[in-house]
């Protein structure tokens, strides 16, 4: 095993946490006095949230359309047009500090840093999804990163998976990919011969990520340490 691949999302970083606390930021400042509460406001973004990925998944839209039209639908439902551009960055800054890794990252990767190259696998639009691991200090683990930005260079595509393949420049087999969705992650890289390792509810309790069960994982699946 030469290299170990990671998701982002809801694997190393707490996207839930992130998302809510970031929502919670702006409701706050624009949409408080809009008359809404707070759990009405969080129904109707995660409503248009799965409408604007749903396009992506369709290819219509490409990741940055994609986080701007969920905005789009969210400022026109409540009437407030003119503050999508504020809205939407504002989010998207609150959103790269409080995506925050859980706990347990960084002694996981401290560990494993000293046996295999690793890299980060993601959907996303780049400017945000760097922007997490360096502001969360995450980045020097890393020595490659591949992030998703359009149909079908996406996941759950192979056009995708095969190209992180190819720029590792390393036989699938020697490929440990590591993520919380079957879909996503775990389905299309076993399907190019990777190893892997899903990511479950036992792997992160109370916002802490497991990282000792996780290394014994690795250590079994990789036969190294």
């Amino acid at each position: 095993m030469k290299v170990i691949v990671f998701d982002l999302d809801e694997t190393l970083c707490n996207h839930t946490r992130g998302e809510q606390k970031s929502l919670r930021e702006i409701f706050n400042i624009y949409f408080y006095d809009r008359g809404p509460s707070f759990e009405e406001f969080h129904e109707a973004f995660s409503k248009f949230n799965r409408m604007a990925w749903t396009n992506f998944e369709k290819g219509i839209h490409d990741v940055e359309e994609t986080l701007i039209y969920r905005f789009k639908l969210l400022c026109d439902f409540y009437g407030m047009e003119q503050k999508l551009k504020e809205v939407s960055t504002d989010y998207k800054v609150a959103y790269i500090k409080n995506c925050v890794p859980y706990h347990g990252v960084e002694p996981l990767l401290s560990k494993l840093a000293e046996n295999f190259s690793l890299a980060v696998c993601s959907n996303g639009m780049e400017q945000i999804q760097m922007g997490k691991l360096r502001y969360h200090k995450m980045d020097p683990f890393f020595s490659y990163f591949l992030f998703g930005s359009y149909h079908p260079f996406c996941k759950p595509h192979p056009p995708f998976f095969q190209r992180l393949v190819d720029d590792l420049s390393t036989d699938p087999k020697d490929i440990l990919f590591i993520g919380d969705s079957i879909t996503n992650d775990i389905m299309p890289a076993k399907k190019l011969g990777m190893k892997t390792l899903h990511i479950k509810e036992e792997h992160v309790v109370a916002e802490v990520l497991q990282w000792n069960l996780v290394l014994n994982q690795i250590e079994e699946l990789t036969g190294s340490f």
